[in-house]
């Protein structure tokens, strides 16, 4: 736009009628006909960006009102939505404050909550529902959303192609407690230069609203920042949290990762000593090969010898197509390793790198012949995409490795997994 402080407000008349925009799925039949809206008349579109107002259903059903992702954002154009009402009208104060919670998801900011001194000093974090405090008590815009916010296309100095695809993947990353401090620091590899990497950590209850970040220092493709264990809003003992680390890049993409999973302790103090990454000690695999498995998705190349291919973007997957009823766990992946044993400590599991179906319990045995067993204990992985290890109480010779799972993280059936190793 030749003006970058006004704003542009296209109208476009619906191919249907309000009933065919429910909230339940018509921000996407919404999204369909903008786009075709915008194709056929380009002069429209001038960024990535799309705040889309709708009229109020007539009955009552609601109309979309909620943040897509990919730039999209949701919002219904209610009568009592005039600024006249702020803190008098309830109902004002909602809406109003949820357009701009839903423009923040419109401009790419996930969901995150203030820390426990923020929330004292400057209120409801907008991201997190701060929509239903604006205009009747303290809402403010964090620095992690601020940080996501200066490298996207409508705050960023720099000019050029934003939003495009950013290979990245976590290295290492190592997390532990220091006095009153949680620590983490990690390194990463990208395609894209990096402008600031964010580490949330997440308790349980409210899906990731109430998840805490950090904005932590970056420089030569590594990662560090320190989390006083007083900034965090829940520290009951059991609270399970969940952490993970979102990279910025300076296109305004971001790369999602998560890392891992604690609990507080009685003690009051988190559960927080992790070092997840490569090992230097693995066998080498160059003999291996697939012996047997129990199923595994063929249309989509999701085959069991992709564990042992050495590319973490490939994985087996346990076959979903084509079976009625849905395959449920366990699922089984046997390794022969070679023709003679080989003397094993542990294993090294890469998890898929997108998408769902990381496991979460898993049995290890191990043979000399394929046909005699013995179980080296079953294991929890986490629900990381850096490489972890787990280690055995005692050392075992084996030419046959077999890998059974009982569970995965997403709680579905299925299973998959990128690469295996042993040390």
């Amino acid at each position: 736009m030749e003006n970058s402080s006004t704003v542009d407000i296209t109208r476009i008349n619906a191919d249907g009628p309000a009933s065919d925009y429910p909230y339940e799925g018509g921000g996407s039949a919404v999204k369909e006909e903008v786009q075709a809206y915008m194709e056929a008349n380009p002069e429209a579109k001038n960024s990535d960006h799309y705040l889309v107002l709708l009229p109020e259903n007539e009955d009552g059903a609601g109309a979309p009102y909620y943040g897509l992702g990919q730039g999209w954002a949701f919002a219904t154009d209610y009568e009592v939505m005039d600024v006249d009402n702020l803190g008098r009208e309830r109902d004002a104060t909602v809406y109003i404050g949820g357009l701009a919670h839903e423009l923040g998801h419109g401009l790419l900011l996930p969901h995150t909550t203030h820390h426990a001194s923020e929330n004292e000093r400057l209120g409801m974090a907008l991201m997190d529902a701060g929509n239903s405090t604006y205009g009747d008590a303290p809402t403010f815009l964090t620095k992690r959303s601020a940080a996501i916010l200066n490298v996207g296309q409508l705050f960023s100095e720099t000019k050029g192609e934003f939003y495009g695809s950013a290979r990245a993947r976590l290295k290492r990353i190592h997390g532990t407690v220091e006095g009153d401090n949680v620590v983490v620091e990690g390194t990463y590899e990208t395609d894209v230069p990096v402008s600031e990497a964010i580490v949330y950590q997440d308790p349980e209850g409210r899906s990731n609203y109430n998840a805490m970040g950090w904005v932590a220092s970056v420089s030569g493709q590594q990662f560090e920042t320190q989390m006083p264990v007083a900034e965090l809003t829940k520290t009951d003992a059991g609270t399970d949290y969940e952490m993970y680390v979102r990279l910025i890049h300076e296109n305004g993409t971001l790369s999602f990762f998560p890392v891992t999973t604690y609990a507080f302790q009685e003690s009051g103090e988190p559960k927080v000593n992790f070092d997840l990454g490569p090992r230097d000690d693995t066998i080498d695999r160059r003999e291996w090969q697939i012996a047997d498995f129990s199923s595994e998705e063929i249309g989509y190349d999701r085959y069991a010898s992709n564990i042992l291919d050495g590319d973490i973007s490939t994985f087996w997957h346990s076959r979903w197509s084509d079976r009625d009823p849905s395959p449920t766990h366990p699922h089984f992946v046997t390794i022969k390793m070679g023709d003679e044993p080989s003397s094993v400590r542990g294993l090294e599991f890469i998890q898929r790198q997108n998408g769902q179906r990381k496991i979460r319990g898993l049995e290890v045995e191990m043979s000399t012949d394929g046909e005699t067993w013995m179980s080296m204990g079953t294991y929890e992985l986490e629900k990381t995409t850096v490489a972890q290890s787990i280690r055995f109480n005692r050392e075992k010779d084996a030419r046959y490795i077999r890998l059974t799972t009982r569970s995965s993280w997403d709680e579905s059936g299925l299973a998959s997994l990128a690469e295996v190793r042993a040390f």
